[in-house]
């Protein structure tokens, strides 16, 4: 894994506005609702949160004033999602949205015991993202 913001990724700077102290994985919680707090402690963890300069830790106390960096890496690749020619029942679709009619049983993304034939998949080849794209198709978007 890569080291404090080496890389792509997205570094934010932050500064702790409460007067009363607050433990560090939480506040950060609070600030990115986008990301699990399990999520934002393998960060804190892997040492890509600093408060003050200083490496953080999960319980790290923050006081008025504190600076808080967080450098996310990107999401790491996931080999396992193959896309796949499974029909999809497409409401509507533009460069940002798509929106389908779920058929009842389609299971949503791969799980243990479940790794194929899923809407993931389906979507996977339908958008053509990235190197889970079918192998034969040409056009690539990204997402």
């Amino acid at each position: 894994m890569a080291t404090f913001g080496e890389g792509e990724g997205e570094r934010l700077t932050l500064q702790y506005p409460k007067p009363l102290p607050m433990r560090l994985d939480r506040w950060l919680v609070s600030q990115r609702p986008e990301q699990s707090r399990a999520r934002i402690q393998k960060f804190i963890d892997a040492g890509f949160v600093r408060v003050n300069g200083v490496t953080g830790r999960a319980k790290t106390p923050l006081r008025p004033g504190d600076e808080v960096q967080l450098w996310m890496p990107p999401p790491e690749p996931l080999p396992y999602l193959k896309a796949e020619p499974i029909p999809l029942d497409v409401l509507y679709e533009d460069a940002h949205l798509i929106v389908i009619n779920k058929p009842a049983g389609l299971t949503v993304h791969p799980a243990p015991g479940n790794k194929d034939g899923t809407l993931v998949n389906g979507l996977l080849h339908h958008c053509r993202i990235g190197a889970a794209a079918a192998p034969d198709t040409d056009a690539y978007r990204q997402p």
